[in-house]
């Protein structure tokens, strides 16, 4: 079976902070979370809730990564030329 390819929909900004103090601002997109987080965050929560749970949703994770990260949603990206 062909792997479905994700577009980037959603950007998230977090800050990782540095030994100086100033930090560094990190961008993520859904599909660099996808490929990142979800395989490890989808394993952890079968294994707590079984492989069926109706909240084992990639969104659902998006939310904790997010909220671990202390992130920031920046917007969806539009699939829509302007103009």
């Amino acid at each position: 079976m062909k792997k479905k390819i994700m577009t980037p929909k959603r950007v998230f900004m977090y800050h990782v902070p540095s030994e100086t103090g100033s930090g560094k601002a990190v961008l993520k997109t859904d599909v660099d979370i996808h490929r990142e987080y979800w395989p490890y965050w989808r394993k952890k929560m079968r294994k707590k809730w079984g492989k069926k749970h109706k909240l084992i949703t990639f969104n659902n994770c998006l939310q904790d990564w997010a909220t671990f990260h202390w992130a920031t949603e920046l917007g969806v990206e539009d699939d829509k030329p302007e103009g």
